[in-house]
């Protein structure tokens, strides 16, 4: 059942989650979410999120799914509910098959005897729990709990065995808490060029001596997610393993339904969520905020603008998603009701982001928003930018006009989906998803940490979506 808040505000928040949704059918638009978040989770597994021909034409069927699922018409739900299900189980199937031809699966693992089989047996378990959490019914919910602890412990284990990863985002996090607890700016920090002078990574002018010239490159909230972590055990990445494993279980308490249990699973047996952790990307606390931000809409409507808050101040491309606030305006709109809502979001983000910000403004700018424009254009990313550049002659260089063709395509992107997604938390969450794909595969930029978000972005749209259409049906109906 739905606690409603005895807050002024929250009948008007409630009514906005229960409009009737625009989209065509819930269980056929579930079926073909279903269906694209395993396409692109099983993509995203043997390519890594790199730039992959093939791999990258195999993600053009995901996205033609997942945009149909705003306009399929079919008579018969419960089948398709029923299809959605069963799809439902053999991309958990899938993906833990994919798993093993992961390059880099055998990173994430104990670099002794006693834990080599840990991973493999502890994974395979997970995918056990996981589709026994969907089909019982009454039980299914601490299945999916034990499926989330052991994600979690098996990720606690490796990391603490793993050898530190070779990537600059694990060195900017651990760097960047202890120059804080240290009592310096981390934002007015450097940090060692771990790929060497002239690297492709970085732009040219901000490489010199060994090292890259600019602090923390995230937002403060990014930082506040992680920090007690690094106080408590010296390592970032515990955090980031608790932010996937909390997000897969929020996912699955959505609703009492199997099907939002079945997009959680889908969520916990992703086979790149282990690089996603090991490498300490930050879209795990994305995620969270995320699936935080749809619980409270759905249970505690009166918090959704603390919520919104605090997720779109915990990454930088978070401005894409602000048209898409409309969608979860308390209902009717009105001047005072709607400057309120903002207010408060807008209250929260900088409460957590101002008291970085401010220590030091320039440094905090240049490090978050001046760096980040002068990023090269990457022919390893995973989008379809980058194919068009692959497929150039040798030595062509973009031209700088190409950087903007992904925010062009997002004008027309807003226009559809604010016509036709559901005015509630779900039409939201499906509207980030669908803005994620769309910017990302026409970026000069997109990696696996940001498709992994877009990707858990869509299994949250399945669950929440699923809730908010039923939420007043007995649980014990459900399909």
């Amino acid at each position: 059942m739905v606690t409603k808040s005895v807050s002024v505000s929250a009948p008007l928040i409630e009514r906005s989650c229960i409009l009737q949704c625009p989209i065509a059918n819930a269980n056929a638009s579930a079926a073909l979410l279903v269906l694209a978040a395993g396409i692109y989770q099983l993509v995203l597994g043997p390519s890594e999120g790199l730039f992959h021909y093939e791999l990258l034409l195999c993600a053009i069927p995901m996205i033609i799914l997942a945009w149909a699922s705003l306009v399929l018409r079919v008579r018969r739900a419960e089948q398709t509910a029923r299809v959605a299900m069963f799809l439902a189980i053999m991309a958990t199937a899938a993906q833990l098959a994919v798993l093993p031809f992961s390059k880099h699966f055998n990173h994430y693992v104990p670099p002794h005897s006693f834990g080599q089989w840990l991973p493999s047996v502890g994974i395979a378990a997970i995918g056990v729990l996981g589709v026994l959490s969907i089909v019982l019914n009454k039980s299914g919910h601490w299945f999916l709990g034990l499926a989330a602890l052991l994600h979690l412990f098996l990720a606690c284990w490796t990391i603490h065995f793993s050898a530190k990863p070779f990537i600059d985002v694990w060195l900017f996090h651990q760097d960047s808490a202890a120059a804080l607890l240290r009592g310096e700016n981390p934002y007015a920090i450097t940090f060692k060029n771990v790929y060497g002078e002239g690297s492709v990574v970085y732009s040219a002018e901000v490489q010199k001596d060994g090292r890259v010239l600019f602090g923390f490159p995230y937002p403060p909230m990014s930082m506040w997610m992680y920090l007690p972590s690094y106080w408590l055990t010296g390592e970032s990445r515990y955090a980031h393993a608790a932010a996937y494993a909390l997000s897969a279980l929020g996912i699955g308490l959505m609703s009492q339904r199997r099907l939002a249990r079945a997009a959680a699973v889908m969520l916990l047996t992703a086979p790149a969520c282990w690089l996603v952790i090991s490498s300490a990307w930050t879209e795990p606390f994305l995620l969270i905020s995320l699936v935080g931000l749809a619980l409270v809409a759905l249970r505690v409507p009166a918090w959704t603008p603390v919520m919104l808050g605090l997720f779109l101040a915990m990454k930088q491309y978070n401005v894409i998603f602000l048209p898409l606030v409309f969608l979860i305006l308390p209902r009717p709109l009105k001047l005072r009701t709607t400057g309120r809502f903002f207010g408060i979001a807008v209250a929260t983000g900088l409460a957590v982001s101002l008291p970085l910000a401010l220590w030091d403004w320039a440094a905090f700018w240049n490090s978050n928003v001046t760096i980040q424009v002068k990023q090269p254009f990457r022919y390893d990313a995973f989008s379809f930018l980058a194919l068009v550049a692959n497929a150039k002659p040798a030595g062509f260089v973009p031209p700088n006009w190409w950087s903007g063709i992904a925010f062009a395509l997002l004008v027309p992107t807003w226009a559809v989906l604010l016509w036709r997604l559901p005015r509630n938390i779900g039409g939201f969450v499906l509207g980030v998803s669908l803005t994620s794909i769309v910017f990302l595969f026409s970026n000069r930029q997109a990696f696996l940490n940001y498709h992994t978000f877009a990707a858990g972005a869509m299994l949250l749209a399945i669950a929440t979506l699923d809730a908010v259409t039923h939420r007043d049906e007995d649980p014990a109906r459900s399909p």
